[in-house]
């Protein structure tokens, strides 16, 4: 079996780093969304 070698990448393009930023920001949004629904309680627009 031919073995993989992993490269370190040495910069970042502004795509990867987009990625990396807003990815976390969003799982980080997801997460606070799933929390506070679960402890607040749900109001009614009227």
């Amino acid at each position: 079996m031919k073995h993989v070698l992993s490269r370190v990448q040495t910069h970042w393009d502004w795509r990867a780093a987009g990625n990396f930023v807003l990815g976390g920001a969003g799982c980080g949004l997801l997460a606070v969304a799933v929390l506070e629904s679960r402890t607040r309680p749900h109001r009614r627009l009227r």
